[in-house]
């Protein structure tokens, strides 16, 4: 008696030729990395959002300490990111997220995140504000001295002032 199975050439396994292989396998590798690829976007897009650029957050520690330096009770003006305004009072509670600040007029009690906040300004004038004074004053005086010295040095019985 014959070998049934064998006569059957439909049921013996064909072998795969290379160039098959080789298409299993890129198949194999292609579908890895698109899952990986996803994998590390979506980790980039949540490491994104949860972590700020070494520069805002070097940002915040400068506004953080500047608060801390002017302390509750301290005059303050600050510019808000978003929305887009400023609040004027006084800094009446420092947090670690942020920090409150009491309006002026109103009296009601505005809550800032330190990442939030554009510009911080204290009491007084600004550095700016004190050199434009300076030298308008020495320039000023440069110009007074000089329209002294042209007037003494150039009067005589011919100049009229």
């Amino acid at each position: 008696m014959k070998n049934p199975v064998l006569k059957d050439v439909s049921l013996i396994r064909k072998v795969p030729t290379e160039k098959a292989r080789v298409k299993v396998i890129a198949s194999c590798l292609t579908v890895v990395l698109l899952i990986t690829s996803s994998d590390l976007a979506q980790s980039a897009a949540l490491d994104s959002q949860s972590a700020a650029s070494p520069a805002e957050t070097q940002r915040t520690a400068k506004i953080r300490t500047a608060v801390q330096k002017m302390g509750t009770g301290g005059h303050v003006r600050v510019t808000l990111r978003e929305p887009s305004s400023e609040v004027k009072g006084f800094i009446s509670a420092i947090r670690d997220d942020g920090f409150d600040v009491t309006k002026e007029k109103a009296g009601e009690v505005v809550a800032i995140p330190y990442s939030n906040v554009e510009k911080l300004r204290g009491p007084g004038m600004s550095r700016g504000t004190k050199i434009a004074i300076g030298v308008t004053v020495v320039v000023l005086a440069t110009v007074g001295i000089i329209v002294a010295v042209i007037v003494t040095h150039f009067k005589g019985p011919n100049v009229k002032i």
